[in-house]
Formats: C-alpha cells, sequence, structure tokens
C-alpha cells in the first residue's frame, strides 16, 4: 500500500468519525459551524520578514450542538440538552466534534537535523468533546486521537502555501516526526463571572483550569481573561454551544488573558526516540488579546497570541495570529 493510499485511508476514516458521530446528535438543537485559521505570518508585528517556524500553521473545522448523545448525557446523569434557557439555568449537556491540523518547524531551516531545535512535525487529528454547562461553570471532557508524521499532510499543506505565496520551500521535511498514532484526553473547568458595568455594556472575568494527558502532549495549565462586551439595546442574541460559557453573547468585545502550562511532554519540540533534539521547557506562559464581533448568526474574531519559550534553544516568545469565523444555528 503507498504512502498516499495510506495518507487518504485515514483522511476518510477521521470524516467517517465525525460523520457517523453527527449522526447520533438529537435533531433540531441548535448547532453551530466554526473554522479557526492559525498563522504566524497574520500576527500584530512590526517591520522587517514574517516568522514561518515554530507553531506556524493551524486550522480547525468544528461542529457544536446544544445536546450530545444519549449515553453522554447517560453517563452525565441524565442531564438534558442546552437547547433552552431553563436547561442553562439548572444543568444540562452540550457536545461537539472537530477536525484538526498543525504545523511545527524549526527556526534554523536545514536539510539535516539542527542540535538543539525542534523537529519538523505535523498533526492531522479528529476530536469529540462533552460539555456539562451549569450557571457561571462549565466543565469540559476531550479525546482526541491523530497521527504524526507524513500522513498528517503537514509537508503537503505549507509547500503548498508556499508555492502560492512565492516563497522557497523548507529545507528538512525529509526529517520530520515519523509517522504514530496519538491520543490525548484533556479536562477543562471554566468559571465566568459577568458584571453589567452600563445598560448595553457588560465586564466578564474567566478562570480557566486544564489538564492533558496522552502520547502527545502531556500537562496541567491555568489561567483567565477579562472581556468587555457591548450589546444591542435589546440583547437578544440567541446562544452560541460553539461557546457554552457565554449566556448571551455579546455584539462587539475585547478580550485579554493569560495562561501559565506545566508542560511535562510536547512530542512536537522533543521529537520521539532518536528524532529528539530540542530541551523541553516544563513552565511556559501565554498571553492573548482578542478583538471580536457578531451580528445575527454570524461572529468574527481575531486573536494575537504571544506564547512563551518552549526548549531551550528558542531565544525568544513567539507569536501567531488566529482568525475564527463562526456561523450560529446553520
Amino acid at each position: 500500500m503507498t504512502p498516499w493510499v495510506k495518507r487518504t485511508e485515514f483522511t476518510a476514516y477521521m470524516v467517517t468519525v465525525l460523520s457517523v458521530a453527527a449522526a447520533a446528535q438529537p435533531s433540531g438543537a441548535a448547532r453551530s459551524a466554526m473554522f479557526v485559521l492559525d498563522n504566524d505570518l497574520i500576527a500584530v508585528r512590526g517591520a522587517g520578514r514574517p516568522p514561518d517556524y515554530d507553531y506556524t500553521q493551524g486550522s480547525t473545522m468544528a461542529l457544536s450542538w446544544a445536546g450530545a448523545p444519549q449515553r453522554v448525557r447517560q453517563f452525565a446523569g441524565g442531564l438534558p440538552g442546552c437547547a433552552t434557557a431553563g436547561a442553562r439555568r439548572v444543568a444540562c449537556v452540550a457536545s461537539g466534534l472537530a477536525i484538526r491540523q498543525q504545523i511545527y518547524t524549526p527556526r534554523r531551516d536545514a536539510a539535516t537535523p539542527v542540535p538543539g531545535e525542534r523537529p519538523y512535525a505535523g498533526w492531522l487529528s479528529a476530536s469529540a468533546v462533552a460539555h456539562r454547562v451549569a450557571p457561571g461553570r462549565i466543565r469540559s471532557l476531550e479525546a482526541e486521537v491523530g497521527v504524526s508524521g507524513p500522513p498528517s499532510l503537514a509537508e503537503r499543506v505549507q509547500d503548498g502555501v508556499h508555492r502560492l505565496l512565492r516563497n522557497e520551500a523548507q529545507l528538512g521535511w525529509a526529517h520530520q516526526l515519523r509517522t504514530a498514532p496519538g491520543l490525548v484526553v484533556r479536562y477543562g473547568d471554566t468559571r465566568r463571572t459577568e458584571w453589567e458595568v452600563a445598560r448595553s455594556a457588560t465586564v466578564a472575568a474567566t478562570a480557566r483550569l486544564g489538564a492533558a494527558l496522552g502520547t502527545v502532549v502531556t500537562g496541567l495549565s491555568a489561567g483567565s481573561d477579562v472581556t468587555l462586551g457591548l450589546r444591542a439595546g435589546d440583547g437578544a442574541l440567541p446562544w452560541n454551544p460553539a461557546e457554552p460559557e457565554i449566556e448571551r453573547p455579546p455584539r462587539l468585545y475585547v478580550r485579554a488573558g493569560y495562561r501559565q502550562e506545566i508542560v511535562l511532554r510536547d512530542v512536537f519540540v522533543e521529537g520521539r526516540g532518536s528524532s529528539g533534539r530540542a530541551a523541553l521547557r516544563t513552565l511556559v506562559g501565554q498571553f492573548e488579546g482578542a478583538l471580536g464581533y457578531r451580528r445575527h448568526r454570524v461572529a468574527f474574531e481575531y486573536r494575537h497570541v504571544v506564547r512563551g519559550r518552549a526548549y531551550d534553544a528558542q531565544p525568544v516568545a513567539h507569536a501567531y495570529g488566529s482568525f475564527a469565523l463562526v456561523v450560529h444555528s446553520f
């Protein structure tokens, strides 16, 4: 079986998994579709050559429901879905599915691996998440399965973008992280408090705790963010299951936040076995600022993210930008 056939079969398998899981969702539930594009080219920056290394490219396609399959609701204690405001005022369950691709490259591009640098790496995955929604608190459990190496299609995507932009191809993809399946289980606990500061303005403070355990990444995180939101006079926008912690989404908002991570494993930095090169840093901080707008069923957000040094040879933090488009209740 050729490598191309293997890659095609794996991609088709993940799409099938998501399709079957989507069919199991309750009919008539509120839904959201989301597309996210991350790239260091679109980070806010000054003059000079744009970066093209570390976490250099990522994309996510996700579907969210204000309900969940019956087995998930039974596991959560028989709670109902979150389609009604009454259910969200007590406790309910929402869910989502996603396909992701992430691309990582070293800072020094070379035909042979550079000691101390992170490896060329790609990750293609599918995930399912369940949210237990209650007033002021969201608890989430996510399972993600994926593959690294050539089946992740990272080399093909990056080389294709470089050809489109008429940039030179990266030299070291022949030494990328080898093909291997991976599994990550994530838990998140979000607590949100909101205050009305004017007739059409609110301030929200959110605290977040997280944990990840898996074959590709393992670690803990804690952080917080503050959001200033402006609403229309009636504030009558529907609830968005893609962002279950927000009961009444604002039309225009700005957000700033910080997260501290304890990183115990990251194969996209360390590599695997003999491919390991970079010395992993255990404490990694991350700052982000965001500006978003929502009108009726469509929401748009831009984030500027600055992630601290992830390995010893990394001289400074790395910044990237992120665009998110959400279409509600399609």
